[in-house]
């Protein structure tokens, strides 16, 4: 899972998830089960993290992969007597991949004045590009007093050796929201493994072919479309000459719809 989404809610319910391809290098399950090495269950109410201290070795290296509700309907607002476990499910990243904490952020679902990112048609609570989520907590709302998702945490999935980068973002203002900073480098467009090309869809290269023989202004007037079109389907779309009014075809035309009426 890589982003939250609720429509109108005010994040007391959720409404969708965002899903990304994260593991090119994972060898294709061929929709055999299970797709991750070990998965095991946490309770957002009050865990708020795959990763658990108390069992380190079975959680290290594990992400959010699903949400589970009791009735379908994935309420957040109601207090713990009444909606006590609100579960999620986290899983081991394949062999060779990594979870690097010392990327990790936390993606908030609210500005501070506690106004809510929920929109039908964005996903506005989500990771960044190359990160997954984590962790996810609900809150309760100091103006209604009702639960809310708070925030997901993100942090980097790495592939190889394992190597620490800084999170992402800057946090800035009194309530350090954190805002997305221009990396150094640019990534490089990652090779699809060869079990998994049969699902990319490959475009052919487009080609414009500009003519420059021609200039388009002479004179400060636009240049005739004539000439020589830009593009070889231009031609359909020239202007019809308007037809003279004072041809006999037209006459004839005009006096013909005459005696029609």
């Amino acid at each position: 899972m890589t982003g939250l989404q609720d429509f109108i809610q005010n994040y007391e319910r959720l409404e969708a998830v965002k899903c990304s391809f994260s593991f090119p290098n994972k060898p294709p399950a061929q929709g055999r089960y299970p797709y991750y090495p070990s998965c095991h269950v946490r309770n957002y109410t009050n865990q708020y993290h795959c990763f658990d201290p108390q069992n380190a070795d079975r959680t290290l290296n594990s992400f959010i992969t699903g949400l589970w509700d009791n009735d379908f309907q994935f309420l957040t607002y109601r207090v713990p007597n009444d909606e006590p476990t609100q579960l999620y499910k986290c899983c081991k990243t394949p062999a060779g991949y990594y979870i690097d904490y010392v990327s990790c952020y936390y993606m908030p679902t609210h500005d501070v004045y506690w106004e809510y990112y929920d929109s039908r048609n964005h996903f506005v609570t989500l990771c960044s590009t190359g990160y997954i989520a984590t962790g996810i907590a609900k809150k309760i709302s100091p103006w209604t007093g009702w639960y809310n998702v708070d925030w997901i945490q993100c942090c980097r999935l790495g592939f190889g050796p394992p190597v620490a980068l800084p999170p992402p973002v800057t946090y800035i203002g009194k309530d350090q929201t954190p805002v997305y900073r221009a990396q150094n480098g640019i990534a490089t467009r990652p090779e699809i493994p060869p079990g998994y090309r049969g699902q990319y869809r490959v475009d052919p290269p487009i080609r414009i072919e500009f003519n420059t023989s021609t200039p388009l202004i002479k004179n400060h007037t636009v240049a005739k479309a004539e000439e020589e079109p830009l593009h070889p389907w231009s031609a359909r779309y020239k202007r019809a000459k308007p037809r003279d009014s004072a041809t006999p075809k037209f006459k004839a035309d005009l006096r013909l719809h005459k005696l029609e009426l």
